[in-house]
């Protein structure tokens, strides 16, 4: 989009390969764009697809499905992600009044 909110280009995921792409972001020279993405046999993980379209390509793989990622930030040569794991313990008491 432009600055006024004219839309300059539309990107369609469908063509890369994934079903679904999420939070994408452009690497800095803007040749790709990094996304947390899902294939279609439900793995997850990140993915480069080129900015002027193509096949994705896998860059990280989740090996574990209890993780939650987030927001990837892109370097000039290091991809960062933001990884948590949700977890609780349940504490319970009888309390007299």
């Amino acid at each position: 989009m432009s600055r006024d909110g004219e839309v300059l280009s539309r990107y369609d995921p469908e063509p890369a390969g994934l079903p679904g792409l999420g939070t994408p972001r452009f690497s800095p020279d803007g040749s790709r764009i990094y996304a947390i993405g899902t294939e279609e046999d439900g793995s997850r993980g990140v993915f480069w697809v080129p900015a002027a379209g193509g096949r994705a390509t896998k860059v990280v793989a989740w090996d574990d499905p209890s993780l939650n990622t987030s927001f990837p930030v892109v370097g000039p040569e290091h991809l960062y992600l933001v990884v948590s794991k949700t977890e609780s313990d349940i504490w319970v008491m009888d309390l007299e009044w």
